[in-house]
């Protein structure tokens, strides 16, 4: 992967198989440019028995593709596209060994995946929903139990394996200072120290929590945490009243939308997007509705897509290079209204305006 190549995410796939995905894959190749990586999400599910074994035909259709593995995505582990997820996504949490057990399924899943010599990441859970009464105590040990094992893994595979935390609004690590302040007063800074543990950066997530994207480098840079993997991915945003009437009308019943109302009453950030069908429609609001991010507008909606540009501007500033991948996979429950193109075609347009985008920024 060259350093100005960003990948794509098969989260927007309703993955059922791994022959599906195989050959949902060939047929994406045809149109996106040339060696596009990709980032993997499979359900785990799908790894119980034998991941290396499961994704063998997954690893003989990247090598005939010419396609390079960015990474892979352990944060949603059950099924991702049925048709009620919302809080879900978030279990099972950290304090669960079978959240640990279903990363290392991915870990094994991701070194047959690869070539030796790889550095990859796997993002994960920000630990988990604060409702779920989740024991931190036992989050943060398997957390770091997590880490030696994909440490000692990455050497007996001859690759650098790690975890990389994705702070989401409303999380229990919601925000990318929260990490910093949550690593800080754990065990986990012997992770952070060997590169085993990192952090994800969602450019939408960012906006949703109003989080500075060069203070959120900053931040991680004095902390000395790196950075496992960039999202590119982009929020609805809306400051007239047709916008946030439009915003309202995106609510829907299968992933969760952290809504943030920045008014002259005060600002706050709702679980979901339904939480907030009840406010004055004035002020500020941002929704985590991940939308195409070449886009800077749909209709009466803004989108945060500058956002992503200072988001990438700020990392390029540091001497890292993580992966970028593009990340829209809420593709099937966006409105009729706002697919210009095929999703292959949507998926290409992203990632050329993308590539655009990391050479102005210097990357």
């Amino acid at each position: 992967m060259t350093e100005a190549q960003p990948g794509w995410c098969t989260n927007v796939l309703p993955t059922r198989s791994i022959a599906e995905l195989v050959h949902t894959l060939e047929l994406m190749s045809n149109g996106l440019p040339t060696d596009t990586p990709v980032g993997l999400w499979l359900p785990d599910t799908m790894l119980k028995e034998n991941p290396a074994a499961a994704v063998q035909p997954l690893a003989e259709c990247l090598q005939r593709l010419g396609t390079s593995l960015l990474g892979f995505n352990a944060f949603p582990v059950g099924d991702f596209h049925q048709k009620h997820v919302k809080d879900a996504v978030y279990q099972p949490a950290w304090d669960q060994p079978a959240r640990l057990a279903s990363t290392l399924r991915a870990a094994e899943a991701m070194i047959a995946l690869s070539s030796p010599g790889c550095d990859l990441c796997l993002t994960t859970v920000p630990v988990g929903w604060p409702s779920h009464q989740v024991d931190l105590n036992r989050a943060v040990s398997m957390l770091h139990e997590a880490c030696e094992a994909l440490h000692e893994l990455g050497r007996a595979h001859d690759r650098t394996l790690a975890l990389a935390i994705e702070p989401e609004p409303r999380c229990i690590i919601p925000t990318v200072r929260s990490l910093t302040e949550f690593v800080a007063k754990t065990p986990l800074e012997r992770a952070v120290a060997d590169g085993s543990l990192r952090v994800c950066l969602d450019a939408c997530h960012l906006a949703v929590e109003d989080e500075s994207p060069e203070e959120a480098v900053d931040c991680l840079t004095q902390a000395g945490i790196q950075i496992g993997r960039v999202q590119v991915s982009s929020a609805p945003e809306a400051d007239t009243p047709a916008g946030i009437a439009a915003m309202l009308a995106l609510d829907e019943d299968r992933w969760m939308h952290q809504t943030l109302v920045d008014s002259e009453s005060g600002r706050k950030i709702f679980n979901d997007l339904s939480e907030a069908q009840q406010c004055p429609h004035v002020g500020l609001w941002r929704t985590h509705f991940h939308v195409p991010v070449h886009r800077t507008s749909f209709g009466d909606l803004k989108t945060t897509q500058a956002w992503i540009g200072r988001l990438l501007h700020a990392v390029a500033a540091t001497d890292q290079r993580p992966p970028v991948e593009v990340e829209t996979y809420a593709w099937d429950v966006l409105p009729e209204s706002y697919r210009c193109a095929t999703l292959q075609d949507e998926i290409r347009r992203e990632l050329e305006w993308t590539i655009q985008v990391m050479h102005e920024v210097g990357w």
